[in-house]
Formats: structure tokens, sequence, C-alpha cells
């Protein structure tokens, strides 16, 4: 009689699951997403974070690839539900739900340290000089305009490839990370902007770690959230506060895992 009554109540809380339907670039950004096949499970921390407080949540997931533009347009239509993982701007939190911070300062994925990713021995390897391409206010324009040659450049739709642009220093180049890389390490461009530990998987992937480094101070120091629709939010706050606020007890343990320090 037990079992029948545990298996009732298993039944009972699939049926009543949330469905999420969680949108995520396209890309490579070890560790916290790898690249996969269609046949195979979608791996990395950042998904890893997901699944586990989705389960704690009640929230069965649903995981789909797309160019970051386009995951942007597909949540604002309500396509798809979420989107990971993004950088809560002023902006985007008129369009995007984000959670409340008076609540919970922990309910964010992880952090994000944004450098500028050089070539090595280049012209812009000056960390260990006192004229730094990156100081306590940011880019520092009065070094990099004199060496200037090729500009800087970061993936399309990202917080920072706005900060360049805004600073009169963005490439004409659209660049992938891995194409930026390269281009880095080729010395066809002054630098590309990315995650510290994305670009230093990247660089190793690419076996261009001998060639390239990133700045020793970053661009941008934030948190990447798990933003959704709002209209989707409104309707089910509960599940997706529970979802957020469960982010604080699997990081530190995924953290660990990965090896990520």
């Amino acid at each position: 009689m037990k079992i029948v009554c545990i298996l009732l109540l298993l039944t009972s809380f699939t049926l009543h699951a949330l469905e999420v339907t969680f949108c995520y670039e396209d890309r490579n950004f070890p560790p916290y997403i790898f690249s996969t096949s269609n046949n195979e499970q979608p791996k990395g921390l950042m998904l890893d974070l997901i699944s586990l407080s989705a389960k704690d949540a009640g929230i069965t997931v649903k995981f789909i690839t797309k160019p970051w533009l386009r995951c942007q347009k597909l949540v604002k239509q309500n396509q798809a539900n979420a989107l990971l993982a993004m950088i809560q701007t002023q902006q985007r939190s008129q369009v995007f739900a984000f959670p409340k911070i008076k609540k919970s300062k922990q309910a964010y994925l992880f952090k994000g340290e944004y450098a500028i990713f050089i070539q090595k021995n280049g012209p812009f390897d000056l960390d260990k000089t006192k004229h730094l391409l990156i100081n306590k206010n940011g880019l520092n324009l009065s070094v990099y305009y004199p060496l200037a040659k090729y500009g800087l450049s970061a993936p399309l739709g990202y917080v920072v490839r706005k900060i360049l642009e805004d600073k009169n220093v963005l490439s004409s180049l659209n660049l992938t990370p891995i194409q930026g890389l390269k281009f880095v390490a080729n010395g066809k461009l002054d630098g590309f902007v990315i995650d510290r530990k994305i670009g230093i998987y990247l660089s190793k992937e690419l076996q261009l770690d001998h060639k390239l480094m990133a700045t020793k101070h970053s661009l941008l120091k934030t948190k990447w959230h798990a933003a959704f629709n709002k209209e989707f939010y409104q309707t089910h706050q509960k599940p997706i506060d529970n979802f957020w606020y469960a982010f604080e007890i699997h990081r530190a343990h995924l953290i660990n895992k990965w090896s990520l320090k």
C-alpha cells in the first residue's frame, strides 16, 4: 500500500511539474558549457547548476541552443521561457525577469570576469609595466590609442561589446570567441574580450596558450543570471523563485566538482 501511495505521489508530481525551456548560446564555453553533438547530453558546470536547481524547484528542464541574440528574441516572445547566462542591466531588466536582490543576493549562476586576451610579448603585453592596458578605471585609452592597430572585439550581443563600442575601440569584425582568439594569436586583432576562465580553457583547447594571455585586470566583473520571460515568470513566480534560490545550495559543490577555483 505504501509503495502504491509513493508511486501515486511521484506520478502526481511529474504531471504537475513545470516545464521550462532554457535557451543558451550555441558555442563552446568551457567549463560552463561544452558544445556537444545532437545525440549527446548537454554538459557543463552551468548546465549542471540549472538541472540540480530545477529538480529542487519541481521544474522539468528542456535545453535548446541558438545564437545569443536569437535566444534573447525567443525568450522575449515566450517561444523559450528562459535564457542563460545573462548580465543584468537596466535595459534588460525592462524586458526580462531577474531575481529580486532584496530576497537573495546569491540567486545568480556564477560570477563572470571579462579580461582582454592579447598576444604574449606583443605590443599590449604591458602588465609588468606601469602603463596598464586596463586600470582601476577600466580601459586605459591613453595607453591603447597610441598602440592601436586593428581594434578590440567581443561576441555579438554581449555587454562588453557595447563597452568597446562606447569607447570607440570596437573592431568592425564580427568574430566568435574561437575566431577572435585565433585573430589575436596571429596578430590580426589587438585583443578579444571574453570571460577569463572561458578564454583560458579555449586557448588551451586551441593550443594557443603559448601565444595568448589575459590582462591582469578585468574590463568587467559581474554576475550571470538565468533570466525569464516576464509574463512566464509572473504566472509561475513561486517555482521560479525557488529555482533561483537553489543556486546557492549547489554552486560551491559544483565548483569543487569541476575544480573551478
